[in-house]
């Protein structure tokens, strides 16, 4: 059977990058150190070469059509990139396809998955499909010791930790509030401009949170992924005041959606999620 996820990324790799530069291939050394959630829908990781951080990648499935959709963020930017989409196939190999920002088409290949070791390459095509020109591949060997964690960092530390949260929310069916805890877990990365964290839904399930700083603007883009649906959903963008609240507004069906963060230095932090169908 194939590995069906993306649980090899799991903790520490080290990784031999092979790069095409302007003088032909290059190659240097590096690291991948990724985290499942969502039992394993999902997968962040974060992509070292020479020493500097290239960026994260989020992998989420769509667990209806066995479907995974992968973005990347470019650590220098802070943006998301145009996704990938593909399945894991028979010969235990997944290829993962889109288009490129510049209109390109672009190709990841994962193979040779076992216990300690697999093998990524990236190709383009600029003639729809016709021919591929391979870009970039790396080889991956599990490390025996794992790295420590970096420390929390950025505006959203606070969440880089595990919570106890207490949820009330408008009733599903039915008037009025209905009530029930859950547990959070964080953490961030890119010193502090990625922010991932997963918590339980009162189903049984579980859904999670992507946050991305943009680099050039500090504008916060926040993304929320039901487990149980595997997408993005429509994002909210904002950044945090000089009172420290934060307010991050995005737009959904035919409504707004406001997030607003508060007491974010307390034990306590404490977030809304309002909506409104009048324009705001």
């Amino acid at each position: 059977m194939p590995p069906m996820d993306f649980s090899y990324l799991d903790g520490p790799l080290d990784v031999t990058h092979r790069h095409a530069g302007p003088d032909g291939w290059e190659e240097s050394t590096g690291s991948i150190s990724g985290r499942s959630l969502l039992g394993g829908a999902a997968n962040v990781a974060s992509v070292s070469r020479a020493g500097a951080v290239l960026g994260v990648s989020l992998k989420v499935l769509d667990p209806t059509t066995g479907t995974w959709t992968v973005w990347w963020v470019d650590a220098a930017t802070g943006t998301l990139s145009p996704p990938l989409r593909g399945r894991w196939a028979d010969d235990d190999r997944i290829r993962l396809a889109g288009i490129d920002a510049d209109g390109a088409l672009c190709a990841d290949v994962v193979s040779a998955v076992t216990a300690t070791s697999a093998r990524w390459e990236q190709s383009r095509s600029t003639d729809g499909g016709r021919t591929w020109t391979p870009e970039w591949t790396m080889a991956m060997a599990r490390r025996s010791a794992p790295d420590p964690d970096p420390p929390p960092a950025g505006e959203f530390a606070f969440l880089a930790r595990s919570l106890q949260v207490e949820h009330r929310r408008r009733a599903r069916r039915g008037e009025g509030w209905e009530e029930f805890t859950s547990v959070h877990r964080g953490a961030t990365l890119l010193g502090g401009a990625v922010s991932i964290d997963e918590v339980g839904l009162p189903d049984g399930g579980a859904g999670m949170t992507f946050r991305v700083r943009d680099a050039a603007t500090g504008s916060w883009s926040i993304w929320w992924v039901n487990g149980g649906v595997g997408r993005l959903e429509p994002p909210v963008h904002g950044r945090f005041g000089a009172d420290g609240i934060g307010t991050f507004v995005g737009a959904e069906d035919d409504q707004l959606v406001r997030f607003t963060w508060s007491d974010t230095t307390t034990d306590r932090p404490h977030w809304t999620q309002e909506l409104s169908t009048d324009g705001g």
